[in-house]
Formats: structure tokens, C-alpha cells, sequence
């Protein structure tokens, strides 16, 4: 059997690193019926890991580039069915020889994917479709692109973005988007839960030359309790609980491995950065950047590790750090920790929110106001009705717990203030730590005390390994290669989706427009 995959582009990035392992997922499968794997691509990868052509074995691995399939504004503008056509055709490729793996066709970066999806299920191309991330959720200009980019019979109807057939199948990275699209219509046969792959860790480099290059580049002492965050500082990362933490637990350095790239991030990563700096916080930011530390050396270098994202897709962070030998703190996403909970994994130093006493918030109804604006604006964009007052103040309300409000729900400026009170006033740390055991124990999560949960961990994640993943794949891949053809059809109920996303117990203001 030939396999066919296609994603916009193999730049560095989390897509990219998925199709990486899973090819290496499908090689480490003992008697593996795939010989022939063509990446189709819109004609950047400069983020393909280049090894992994020699880590396959018995696959023979070709690029091809399709111009059309890029993002919208580094496409061709050429007919990306037409384009495809005759990709194939060059390749070799039918709907009798082939099986197509699509990434994120539905996350509205090019306006033609969805309608080419349609087209090749219309053609009777076996198409397995895997969903990292939605345009419903909180991305309103990719979700506008879509929804206008093709009318179909009505305004604004996505049912044709997620095309049903029995020979069309749907993989999602957890069991919230496997409810989501179950809600929605796709029937249980065609919906599967595929997790990521999670390759065999590398060693680590030594921990003492890596505090040492960390000591050089960054000045942190050797002995300095260092907290390693390892993430590029985009919105969702919440890098302001973090500057929370390291204005708490004063005693480590807190570090971000990568600034962000995208223009529309940078203006709020360096307004943190000004923060940092004002308030002489102990946070180093690029810590992986060009002159810093490798993935590997940082890793060597953390005493713990620290996430404050307040959305991911499948959270490769809640299974690294054990397999790095660090213990994870944070904030816990119990939507996305649940499944690797079911595993056997233990998330002890992880809450699900950070309790602010909502006698500091200055003006509640301020709160409340910058609350309904935001996401009234937000629900504009996604061409759903305003909240009322009545609704809006609800909705912020169920925020509330025992005269609390949760850090990542307040907006930038509010989230300033409270990292002011509490680096000037060291009574404001004591009562948030007496609120939120998390951060009274930070300083217990090291190394040497969490050994075993980290051992014990580190063993339960074998559930991810290369090849159980590899024989998780061939079996959905089997599936689809059985399945009857048929014309496709629109998805019955697709504006769930897009309700159990932009939900008001959902929104949070640092994600919504400003």
C-alpha cells in the first residue's frame, strides 16, 4: 500500500514533528505493509528533521512539492485540485493504490483544503483526516476564511468543512476533540483517538557542563534552582503566570526557551518583557534562541519544569518532562491530562487555576465590562450573537469561586497589577500561596524528591511509544483501506463544534481580541 500525506508545509513545528514520528511510529512495526510514503507539501520544510530519512527502515520517502497547498498568503493562488491531480498522477498514485493521511484541513489556513477534501472522497480517495487544531477555537480570522472562502447552498455553513463518508475517517489527539466531533455527527466507526507518538528520549547531555553554559550565557548560578519552561511565548502560554510563579517562589530562575515569531504575538511578549525588567523579576527569556542553550542542554539544566498554557492540543509537555527526569509543575488542563491520567500518569504538582482574591481587583465591574466587550467581540467574529449584560455577567460569575478568581481569566493589565502587589507587598505572596497549595509546595518539586513518581511516570508513558503507536495507526489505516465508497455528505450537527469551543466558561481574556 502507497500512503499519500499532506500538510501545508514541514517548517519547525508541532505537525511537522508529529508526521516525523509517526513515520517513525509506522517504521519500528514489525512486518509494516507500508513501502512508499510521498509528502505532499506546499513547498517549505525547513523544519524536517533531515535524519529521518535514515532512521526508516524498508520506506522509501519522496517530497513533493504543491505550491497550492501552502498557507492562503504564501500559496500559488493556482486551483489546488487541479495542482493535486496532477501531482498524483506523477506520483503514481490512485484511489486503488493509495490511502491519503491529511493534517489540519479544517484549521483555515488555505481556503481551498476543505473543498478538496470533498473533491478526492468524491473520487473515491481513502482519506484519513487528523485534527490538531480548530479554527473554532478561538481563531477567528482562520475560521472566517473558511466559512466565507466557499458559500456552498448557505451564509456562513461549515457541515461541507468536515466531510462524512464511510471511506473518510477522522483522528483526533485527545478525548475532548473526540467528543466534540461525535457530538457534531461523525459516526463512532470513523472517529478515532491517536495520540501522538512519542519517540524513545534521547540522553542527556551532562547537567554540569549545562549549568555551566547556563551560568556563562545567562549568568544563573550553578546552584540557583532553575524552572524551565519550554515553549515559544505566544498568547496561550499565559507567559504571565509564569512572571506569577517567579514573583512567588523568588528562589529559582524561571526561564522560556523560545521568543514568538509571529508578528501579531510580539507586542504582548515584550510588553512581559518590560514587566520582567520593571519589576526585576528572576525570568530569562530565548533561553533556546541562537547564542543560548540546545532543547536538550535546557532540559539538563532544569531542576523542574513549568507549564502555565491555558490550551494545547495534545500536550506533549504533561509526558516530556518525565521523560527528561524533571518533575512538572503548573497549571493543570484536566480536558487534555485526562487521557494521559487514564494511563496510570500522576499530575501532582499541576492545579486546574491559580485563586485571586477579588478583593484586589480595584473595580470588579471594570472587570466585568473589559470581560463583556472581549467576548462579545469575539463572538462577532465567529458570526454568533452577542451576549446580553444579564448573560455576559452570568458567564463571568460561574468564573467565581469562594471569593476567588482564577489568574488566567483576568486580562493583561489586571494580571500586571496582581504581579505588582505581590512583588512589592511579600504579605500578598503568603496569602496566595495559604490559597493555593500548588504554590506553597513549588520548592518540594525537584529532581531527587519526585524520582520515583518520576520513574514511575516515565514507565506509564510507554503507552506512547513508537511502536504502539505505529500498530495503533496500521489498525485505523486498516480500517479505512475495508470501508465501502460513497459519495460524501455534509456533517449533520458542525455548529457544535463551534459552541463547545467559544462557550462562555471557555472564554478566557487573554485569549480573545483586546
Amino acid at each position: 500500500m502507497k500512503l499519500a500525506i499532506l500538510h501545508y508545509h514541514f517548517n519547525r513545528g508541532g505537525v511537522t514533528q508529529v508526521v516525523a514520528n509517526q513515520l517513525r511510529s509506522l517504521s519500528a512495526v514489525e512486518h509494516n505493509p507500508i513501502r512508499h510514503v510521498t509528502l505532499f507539501y506546499g513547498g517549505r520544510r525547513a523544519g524536517w528533521p533531515k535524519q529521518v530519512e535514515t532512521e526508516l527502515s524498508g520506506i522509501e520517502l519522496n517530497f513533493v512539492t504543491v505550491p497550492a497547498l501552502d498557507y492562503e498568503n504564501e500559496a500559488s493562488g493556482a486551483d489546488l485540485t487541479s495542482e493535486i491531480t496532477t501531482a498524483f498522477q506523477a506520483a503514481q498514485l490512485r484511489p486503488d493504490n493509495c490511502l491519503l493521511h491529511i493534517h489540519n484541513h479544517s484549521l483555515g489556513k488555505n481556503s481551498q483544503l476543505p473543498k478538496l477534501i470533498t473533491d478526492l472522497g468524491n473520487q473515491s480517495y481513502r482519506q484519513l483526516l487528523q485534527i490538531h487544531d480548530f479554527a473554532e477555537d478561538f481563531r477567528p480570522e482562520n475560521f472566517k476564511l473558511i466559512r466565507t472562502a466557499w458559500p456552498h447552498e448557505s451564509t456562513g455553513d461549515t457541515s461541507w468543512l468536515y466531510p462524512q463518508a464511510p471511506h473518510l475517517h477522522y483522528a483526533t489527539l485527545n478525548g475532548r476533540d473526540h467528543r466534540l466531533l461525535s457530538d457534531a455527527g461523525v459516526a463512532p466507526a470513523r472517529l478515532h483517538f491517536l495520540p501522538n507518538p512519542v519517540p524513545h528520549f534521547p540522553s542527556l547531555p551532562s547537567r554540569t557542563a549545562a549549568r555551566k553554559k547556563l551560568a556563562d550565557r545567562f549568568g544563573v548560578a550553578s546552584d540557583r534552582r532553575m524552572v524551565l519552561y519550554p515553549v515559544r511565548a505566544i498568547g496561550r502560554k499565559n507567559m504571565g503566570e509564569l512572571l506569577l510563579w517567579s514573583a512567588i517562589a523568588a528562589d529559582s530562575t524561571y526561564g522560556i526557551t523560545l521568543n514568538p515569531l509571529n508578528t501579531t504575538e510580539i507586542p504582548m511578549f515584550r510588553r512581559w518583557q518590560q514587566v520582567i525588567e520593571d519589576l526585576n523579576l528572576p525570568v530569562i527569556t530565548g533561553l533556546g534562541e541562537a547564542g543560548g542553550l540546545s532543547f536538550l542542554e535546557n532540559l539538563a539544566a532544569a531542576d523542574a519544569i513549568i507549564t502555565t498554557s491555558v490550551a494545547e492540543g495534545f500536550g506533549m509537555v504533561f509526558l516530556e518532562s518525565w521523560l527528561a527526569g524533571c518533575p512538572l509543575i503548573g497549571r493543570d488542563l484536566p480536558e487534555i491530562t485526562s487521557d494521559f491520567r487514564k494511563s496510570g500518569i500522576q499530575f501532582n504538582g499541576l492545579a486546574p487555576r491559580i485563586d485571586i482574591p477579588i478583593e484586589w481587583i480595584p473595580n470588579l465591574e471594570d472587570l466585568r465590562s473589559v470581560y463583556r466587550n472581549a467576548a462579545n467581540s469575539a463572538l462577532q467574529a465567529f458570526g454568533l450573537p452577542e451576549l446580553t449584560v444579564a448573560e455576559a455577567t452570568n458567564a463571568f460569575d460561574c468564573m467565581l469561586e469562594n471569593q476567588c478568581i482564577d489568574f488566567a481569566c483576568l486580562d493583561i493589565s489586571h494580571q500586571i497589577e496582581i504581579i505588582k502587589r505581590i512583588r512589592e507587598r511579600p504579605d500578598a505572596g503568603q496569602e496566595l500561596r495559604e490559597k493555593n497549595s500548588v504554590l506553597s509546595r513549588a520548592a518540594d518539586f525537584d529532581r531527587e524528591t519526585c524520582r520515583e513518581t518520576i520513574i514511575r511516570n516515565a514507565a506509564q508513558a510507554t503507552a506512547y511509544s513508537l511502536e504502539k503507536s505505529g500498530q495503533r495507526l496500521l489498525k485505523i489505516y486498516q480500517q479505512i483501506l475495508e470501508a465501502p465508497i460513497q459519495m460524501t455528505e455534509p456533517l449533520s450537527h458542525a455548529g457544535r463544534i463551534l459552541d463547545g469551543f467559544i462557550d462562555p466558561s471557555r472564554l478566557q481574556l487573554i485569549r480573545l481580541p483586546s
